[in-house]
């Protein structure tokens, strides 16, 4: 049980490696593809493998950039439900590292990161909602994703997503007051009118 958790660990850390392109090309790097029978052994062996792949780099092996690697990696940890990976793969799609940006992945899987609880994809959600990328634009619902997004104690986003949803508060009051005025001066003048 303690193997299978590490295998989307170790899974996220390649698809980082790859995407970043941590390092330069080495035949030391192992390379693996799943087994299309199962077999007793193949968890063993596909564990082995990441660790050599993770050997490899931690010996400065290291990796090219390669987004279609990185994407192979995102989404093996991704069917496996770890989060950290959901939000890579959902910036890859976010900014076309896929080959074409492909809004409506990017916000199943940032939608399913934020969902439980992380705080990086809560975020993204947020500024989604509110430049309407892939979506449309709804302010209140970006101030509820930033607001957990500050709420979830992850550094990465915190403060920057607890100013985000101060200023869309001020511009929501802001035009709030401003649709006041509009509809007392257009009420105002239908009164003044009935009068005359």
């Amino acid at each position: 049980q303690a193997a299978s958790k590490l295998i989307p660990q170790a899974e996220h850390q390649l698809g980082v490696m790859y995407e970043y392109g941590l390092g330069k090309w080495s035949a030391a790097l192992s390379t693996h593809t799943e087994s299309s029978s199962p077999h007793p052994f193949y968890t063993v062996y596909l564990y082995l493998s990441l660790a050599m792949d993770l050997l490899s780099v931690c010996l400065c092996a290291g990796v090219p950039q390669n987004f279609k690697k990185a994407m192979e990696y995102y989404k093996r940890a991704t069917e496996k439900k770890y989060v950290e990976s959901m939000y890579h793969l959902a910036l890859m799609y976010l900014y076309g590292r896929s080959g074409a940006i492909a809004y409506p992945q990017a916000l199943a899987l940032l939608e399913a990161g934020a969902l439980s609880t992380h705080g990086p994809s809560a975020y993204y959600m947020g500024i989604m909602k509110t430049y309407g990328y892939g979506t449309n634009i709804d302010y209140a619902e970006a101030m509820h994703w930033f607001d957990l997004a500050a709420t979830s104690g992850d550094e990465r986003v915190s403060e920057e997503s607890f100013r985000n949803a101060q200023e869309l508060n001020a511009l929501l009051q802001e035009a709030e007051a401003h649709n006041s005025a509009v509809q007392d001066s257009y009420r105002l003048r239908q009164e003044e009118g009935a009068e005359l």
